[in-house]
């Protein structure tokens, strides 16, 4: 695992609800603090992933395989007031032992 200061970023999945009027509604939970070293990627280092959306990852979180919860591109992270989308998923050596998450700030 990098190196560096670690925090505890919050996991967020959703889930889809109906709404008293039976509009579909994304509700945002919390599941569980992850702790891992979390690094502002400059110009230079910044990932870019070539999925159906072009987009600059411009964070990247370095945390410790995680047991017992399954964490996809369709979650998010939240530290403090700040969302952060995640963009992809490293799995160094596909050796279930370190997650490297690329992230873009949601605004």
């Amino acid at each position: 695992m990098p190196v560096g200061r670690k925090v505890d970023l919050t996991l967020l999945q959703f889930t889809d609800t109906l709404t008293a009027t039976g509009t579909s509604t994304r509700v945002w939970s919390e599941v569980r603090p992850v702790r891992g070293v979390f690094a502002t990627l400059n110009s230079s280092e910044r990932v870019f992933l070539n999925d159906k959306r072009t987009v600059f990852a411009n964070y990247k979180f370095y945390t410790a395989y995680q047991v017992g919860v399954t964490i996809t591109e369709k979650d998010r992270f939240k530290k403090g007031s700040r969302t952060f989308e995640i963009i992809g998923i490293d799995n160094p050596g596909e050796q279930n032992i370190m997650l490297a998450f690329n992230l873009l700030e949601v605004y």
